[in-house]
Formats: C-alpha cells, sequence, structure tokens
C-alpha cells in the first residue's frame, strides 16, 4: 500500500477514534461537572499533574524509539518489557511514598488518598509501553480507535453511574484505573510478551540514543504543560485550580482531538523518508497551511462563544471559568500548530534540538507563571501569561525547525500562514459585529446565531481568496 493509502487510512481511523471519543468525552464531562463540584476537581486536577511527572520517567522516550527503530527483535522488545516492569514497581512504590507529602504541601488531605489510588494506575500504564508503542509501529490504528471508542463509552457509564451513588471526588480517579488495567490486558493479548530474566541492557542502550532526548523533552515539557496548575494550586486554592483546570481542559478539546489524530501517524510513515527532508518539509508546509486555517476559526469561535459553551457544558456554576477560558482559546491557533513539530524533530533524528527547543519554551512558560504567582495573579492572568508565551514559543520553535531542519527561510513558513492571518483579521471583526448587534437571548440560540454567522464568515473568505481552498489543498495532500 502506498504513503499516501497508509498516510489516509491512518488518520482516519485515528480520528473515528478520536472523534467518536471526544463526543463520549463531552457527554461524560457535561454529566461530572454537575455532580462534582470545582473543588474537587481542583484536588483531581492536582493529583493527575502530580502523577504526571512520574508518567515521564514511566516511557523514558521508549515508547517513540521502539516506533522510529527498524532492527529491534521479539527478544530485544521482551528485555525492553521487562525493565519496564521493575520500573513500574519503582515508580509506583515512590508515588506512594511522596503521596502523603503532596497534600501536605497542598494543605489537603483528601489528596493522600487520592494520589495512592493513581499510583496503581502509574503501574499499568508503565508496563504497557511497549505493547502500545507496537500497535503504533505496526500501523493498526483501526483497532487503536475500536479499542479507544469502546473503553470511554464502558468506563464513561460506570463513572456516571458512580458519581451518582455519591463516589465524589474518587469518580475521577477509580474508573480511569480500571481502565488502565483492561488496557494493559488487551494489549500484552495482541503483542504477548514475556520476563527477561537475563535483563539484557543492549537493546536499551541501542534506542537510549534516541529517546534519551525524547525523555528530556518530555520534562522540560512536562514542566511547561503543568507549572500553570501546581502554581495556581498552590498560591489561590483549589476551587480557583478547578475553574482554570475546566476551561483549559475546554480549550485543549479541539487540540486533543485534531492533532492528536495527525501526530500518531506522522512520526511512523515520516519516519520511512527520513533521509529525505525536502519531501518531509513540503508535507509539513501544506499541513500547517491547513492546521492554521482551522486553528483560527476554532480559536475565534470558541473565544467568541466561550459564555454559551461553559453554561451549555458545565452549568451557571461554572462562570468563574469564562474569562479564563476567553483567553485562552486565542492560543489554539498557535497549539495546533505547535503540536506538530515534535514529530517532525522525530521523524528527521532530531531529538536533540527538540530537546533544545523545549529548554527554552520551558524557561519562557517558568518566567510567565513565576511572576503571576509573586504577583498574587487572578486565573485571568495566569491565562494572558499562557497566551504570551505560546507566542514565544511558535516563534523560537519554528526558528529552530527552519534554520537547522529543513534550512528553509522564514518567507516560506509566512507564505503557508498568510491566509490564516487574513481569516483572523476578517473573523475577529465579524466576532465584534456579532456582540454589537446580539440582542440577550437564550444561552442556546445564541451560540446557535454565532456558529452560523460565524460558517458563513468562513465561506465567504474561502469564496474571495481565489488562490486557497481549502478542498484543493486537501486533495494537494493527499497527491
Amino acid at each position: 500500500m502506498s504513503l499516501k493509502r497508509n498516510l489516509i487510512s491512518g488518520v482516519l481511523w485515528t480520528a473515528l477514534g478520536k472523534y467518536s471519543g471526544m463526543i463520549i468525552s463531552i457527554i461524560i464531562s457535561m454529566v461530572l461537572a454537575r455532580l462534582i463540584s470545582p473543588e474537587q476537581f481542583g484536588v483531581v486536577a492536582i493529583a493527575q499533574v502530580t502523577i504526571s511527572f512520574f508518567s515521564i520517567f514511566s516511557d523514558l522516550g521508549i515508547g517513540a524509539a521502539i516506533v522510529q527503530n527498524k532492527t529491534l527483535t521479539k527478544r530485544n522488545l521482551d528485555s525492553i518489557f521487562s525493565y519496564t516492569i521493575i520500573l513500574a514497581l519503582i515508580l509506583s512504590f515512590t508515588f506512594l511514598g511522596v503521596s502523603p507529602l503532596i497534600a501536605s504541601f497542598y494543605k489537603n488531605p483528601e489528596l493522600t488518598n487520592v494520589c495512592r489510588l493513581l499510583a496503581v494506575d502509574l503501574f499499568f500504564n508503565t508496563i504497557t509501553v511497549v505493547p502500545s508503542a507496537l500497535f503504533n509501529k505496526n500501523k493498526r490504528f483501526k483497532y487503536i480507535a475500536k479499542r479507544s471508542l469502546l473503553f470511554q463509552v464502558f468506563f464513561g457509564l460506570i463513572s456516571i453511574i458512580y458519581a451518582f451513588c455519591g463516589g465524589g471526588v474518587y469518580t475521577l480517579v477509580i474508573p480511569p484505573i480500571f481502565s488502565s488495567f483492561c488496557l494493559f490486558i488487551v494489549n500484552l493479548y495482541e503483542y504477548p510478551r514475556r520476563f527477561d530474566w537475563s535483563l539484557n541492557i543492549e537493546p536499551l542502550k541501542r534506542i537510549f540514543s534516541f529517546s534519551f532526548y525524547q525523555f528530556l523533552f518530555g520534562v522540560v515539557n512536562y514542566i511547561s504543560r503543568n507549572l500553570d496548575k501546581l502554581i495556581i494550586g498552590k498560591s489561590l486554592d483549589m476551587k480557583s485550580l478547578g475553574y482554570y483546570q475546566k476551561s483549559y481542559s475546554l480549550m485543549m478539546l479541539p487540540l486533543g482531538n485534531l492533532t492528536y489524530v495527525i501526530t500518531p501517524v506522522l512520526q511512523p510513515y515520516l519516519s520511512d523518508y527520513q533521509d529525505d527532508l525536502d519531501f518531509i518539509k513540503d508535507k509539513y508546509f501544506k499541513m500547517i497551511k491547513v492546521l492554521s486555517i482551522l486553528g483560527v476559526s476554532i480559536g475565534i469561535f470558541f473565544s467568541s462563544t466561550s459564555g454559551e459553551l461553559i453554561r451549555i457544558f458545565y452549568g451557571a456554576g461554572w462562570d468563574l471559568a469564562i474569562p479564563p477560558f476567553t483567553i485562552l482559546s486565542l492560543s489554539i491557533p498557535l497549539q495546533i500548530i505547535l503540536s506538530t513539530t515534535g514529530s517532525i524533530f522525530q521523524s528527521t533524528n532530531n531529538t536533540k534540538l527538540l530537546f533544545i527547543t523545549g529548554i527554552i519554551n520551558t524557561l519562557i512558560v517558568m518566567s510567565s507563571f513565576v511572576i503571576c504567582g509573586v504577583l498574587h495573579g487572578s486565573i485571568v492572568m495566569y491565562a494572558y501569561a499562557w497566551n504570551i508565551a505560546c507566542i514565544f514559543n511558535f516563534c523560537i520553535a519554528f526558528f529552530i525547525l527552519l534554520r537547522f531542519v529543513f534550512c528553509a527561510k522564514i518567507s516560506e513558513l509566512i507564505c503557508n500562514l498568510k491566509h490564516a492571518f487574513l481569516y483572523a483579521l476578517f473573523l475577529s471583526i465579524v466576532v465584534l459585529l456579532i456582540h454589537f448587534f446580539l440582542l440577550e437571548v437564550s444561552v442556546v440560540i445564541s451560540l446557535f446565531i454565532k456558529t452560523v454567522v460565524i460558517i458563513i464568515s468562513i465561506l465567504l473568505v474561502n469564496y474571495f481568496l481565489k488562490d486557497f481552498n481549502l478542498s484543493s489543498i486537501l486533495k494537494k495532500i493527499k497527491n
């Protein structure tokens, strides 16, 4: 099967899994937001952020390295799997031990039990790294999509039932543990692995040159992605963190269900062309041309309908999440494009540059959030800090990518982004007019009117920009 058909098939099946899962997760989130308080969401947010740090060590860049490496034998994979079991035990017991310290730092006793339960989730997520990587390596995106959809439906229903029964904060913890356990069983059934008692370290050495910088990037990326929540939880309170986390999660919804459809597919396929940089650059620039348009459209739509979306998704009790959500949504276009750069660095064997980019980006994010923390800023201020950091990170990431990977000029990037700028300008004017003329109506009617007007505006811009046609670009990408 050709690259074109493989890539399209992978993206389509990944999209099916993601978008079906998105609808399910939205419904589940809408129900749980009405049954669980912002404070409880804040407690779980802190627990998830802290365990995410340990999750970095659970992978060590091994998953991406397995996908990239073409010479690993069955025995090699067994050896790597054995080390992940040992690693899982170390990480889980370590997290168990520090759980009381985390609860003490945030002065919330409930965090102790929540973190201890998540230690079990950490164990199963760690030991499934190798089987999960083999699914991507073998391009079994159809199977991944079906499995993901089934798990989301089943365990989502369990979460809702548990919440109605008064599960409280544990509603957000216990069902995911069972989900991780079942995922491990299914993955191991498809790709059986055995414990290699010889504990051969040679396979680890072979992939470590690739995974080392991937792992270091994971560390710095963790800091840049989670520092705001850690600081808010400490400098403000769990309730404020709950509002911020919900607005952040809703903002990340299109990112997680658009680019994450593409990026898991990008690396396995583009890795086959790692010696042809011109080919990769051409395909990538065509991709970001489309993604920039979609990103601008989604970002402005989310920002202009923030009040309606928050009230529909979470209910009137979450109105304090509207201001940060409005601001955070404006970063969607940049984040959508930025999220694809990692796959390009990996596909071209430039994980060291990926790490350097991550270091610089993390320093920028840290500076922004630490300043907010020192000033005891509101969640709105943190949202502004996030957007400013995104702008700087976008510029730096693409400077490194263009200069040291593609050896391309900035004008090539600008040429592919110029239509996104025009879309942003036109839609911004339309949104301002909507807010000026739209009378006080119900939330649903307001959302409907804004949606229709924005869609019509997008179609009009697409019509008048004769040299830009979305369908034609999509056809070019396929070809």
